[in-house]
């Protein structure tokens, strides 16, 4: 399986990212949602294409610090799609930018629904340590759908398992720079209730996965 070459969403390092805190959050991200997808309206053609990606109008979502609305207010987010009253809005602003691009639209939906499994099941550590990774311009996603055979992971060493296998669709491949990838033990049915999932970075994939 051969992965197309990274192109991180990175501001330079002085650079500073725009407040979550203001009382009227909702407000503006609802506006600023808006915008984009009337200008990603605008360029959906020209990247509607094999190997295309709106870059530029998935910028203005980072800019607007929607990377990091899904983390937990402590975290320095609003709980977007997590917590229970920012529920709705995520819908409006999903609903905004599906209507601009319906691509661009996924690949937020993936990220806040990686946030929303890292936030639910893992260790406190992990989380804030992905918490860094959102404040950072990282890209999450979920890499779920697979045909029957799927992807396995083999033990090669104390704590160490090599990850084999295919996936059917990889939203946001070649930008997203930490995708939740599910998997499972040879041992165990690829169908079973008892699927892993792992995220992995960019260092691990960066010019290809074999």
């Amino acid at each position: 399986m051969t992965i197309a070459p990274f192109h991180p969403l990175h501001k330079s390092a002085g650079e500073r990212m725009p407040s979550l805190l203001p009382s009227n959050v909702s407000t503006e991200l609802l506006k600023i949602s808006t915008e984009i997808a009337d200008e990603a309206a605008l360029n959906a053609a020209s990247v509607d294409r094999v190997g295309g990606f709106p870059a530029s109008d998935f910028d203005r979502l980072v800019d607007a610090g929607l990377l990091r609305a899904p983390l937990r207010s402590d975290l320095g987010g609003i709980g977007l799609g997590f917590e229970s009253n920012r529920m709705g809005l995520l819908l409006q602003i999903l609903k905004q930018i599906g209507r601009g691009n319906l691509s661009l639209g996924r690949v937020f939906e993936g990220h806040v629904n990686a946030l929303q499994l890292i936030q639910t099941f893992a260790k406190e550590e992990q989380i804030r340590a992905f918490a860094k990774d959102a404040h950072s311009r990282k890209a999450f996603g979920v890499w779920n759908a697979e045909a029957k055979d799927g992807v396995k992971l083999y033990p090669i060493g104390e704590e160490r398992y090599r990850m084999e296998g295919s996936k059917t669709f990889c939203s946001g491949c070649g930008y997203v720079e930490r995708p939740f990838v599910t998997d499972s033990l040879p041992a165990i049915a690829c169908w079973s209730d008892e699927r892993l999932g792992h995220l992995v970075s960019n260092q691990d994939y960066a010019d290809s996965v074999e």
